[in-house]
């Protein structure tokens, strides 16, 4: 499915939803660009740095052909967007494939993501 954005909607009872809209925007003009609609863009997730302020997401990077298999990470100043686009980095050289995020009590953040073609399960800070 070609990138069209990542949406964000947003719900007090898990039950009810309300869409905010395209929080980042696929780049159809640059095929280049990781976020251009011949490109794979899933599993965004998002967290909250509090050291810098900024709601951060992360989500996975591929080509067409899933040979990619990058992390790639965003920015904004609320979690509704719109989210800045930063880059896409293979974590420790290695691919980087299903993952998730999660944020423990006392902030610190960690993405956990299967690499090795889905082989092996790995937790980075």
């Amino acid at each position: 499915m070609d990138v069209t954005g990542i949406r964000c909607y947003e719900s007090r009872d898990l039950y009810h939803w309300q869409d905010e809209g395209l929080v980042l925007k696929a780049v159809p003009d640059d095929p280049a660009h990781d976020l251009h609609p011949s490109k794979v863009c899933e599993r965004p997730k998002v967290v909250f740095n509090p050291r810098t302020k900024k709601f951060v997401m992360w989500m996975h990077i591929d080509s067409e052909d899933y040979q990619a298999a990058r992390a790639g990470v965003a920015t904004a100043d609320v979690p509704t967007g719109p989210f800045v686009y930063l880059e896409s980095v293979r974590p420790e050289g290695q691919d980087s494939r299903d993952q998730t995020l999660f944020q423990d009590d006392d902030g610190k953040a960690y993405r956990i993501y299967s690499s090795e073609k889905n082989d092996t399960p790995t937790s980075r800070c």
